[in-house]
């Protein structure tokens, strides 16, 4: 309904802001990034997303369509409200959050108050081939560099399990395409290593 609003920053409050568009005051929930860019007195422009359930209208606002998008992501995983994701992009840009889904970095999630590991793994899980971490200036580049650390995470549990170097890394080499974080690897290859 609201794609955007644009106005003057009447009021920043503790976890809302109020933008005066015409004469009309606004309250918008916002990240704490963009929080802390708006001033008060200053003109700004924030794009918005309009939740509304039963008992009331919540107006979210973000300060980059790559904001609005990953919230709306988010917020169609079961068990991830408006107020959840809007934390989740407190603590991770977009590109962050999208490279987290990529290569099911569950950890990255687990760090936003509120959610645990279940969550987290179920973001990824519901997110992973919907969101396009390139698409929001995540190179190929950082894609790999976090792929290779679970790799060889997932290589040194196997080797701590009693497995020599060089089949811990093949069995690993033979899944790493599926991605995961380390533990996700670690269990595949294992499964992988017993059906030898």
């Amino acid at each position: 309904m609201y794609a955007f609003l644009k106005g003057t920053v009447a009021n920043i409050g503790e976890d809302t802001v109020t933008i005066d568009v015409g004469g009309v005051g606004y309250e918008v929930y916002c990240t704490t990034g963009a929080m802390g860019r708006l001033m008060e007195g200053k003109e700004a422009m924030v794009y918005t997303h309009l939740n509304v359930k039963e008992d009331e209208m919540t107006l979210f606002g973000f300060l980059s369509a790559d904001e609005k998008a990953m919230f709306r992501r988010l917020i169609t995983v079961s068990g991830v409200g408006p107020k959840m994701a809007l934390g989740v992009l407190s603590v991770l840009s977009p590109a962050d959050a999208a490279l987290a889904i990529a290569t099911g970095d569950d950890a990255a999630f687990s760090r936003v108050s509120g959610i645990g590991k279940k969550t987290a793994q179920r973001i990824i899980l519901d997110l992973k081939g919907k969101v396009d971490p390139a698409k929001l200036g995540v190179t190929a580049a950082a894609a790999a560099t976090t792929d290779a650390g679970a790799v060889s995470e997932a290589v040194a549990v196997l080797m701590a399990m009693g497995f020599d170097a060089s089949d811990a890394s093949a069995a690993v080499a033979l899944i790493k395409a599926e991605g995961g974080t380390s533990e996700q690897m670690a269990m595949r290859a294992l499964r992988a290593l017993d059906r030898k």
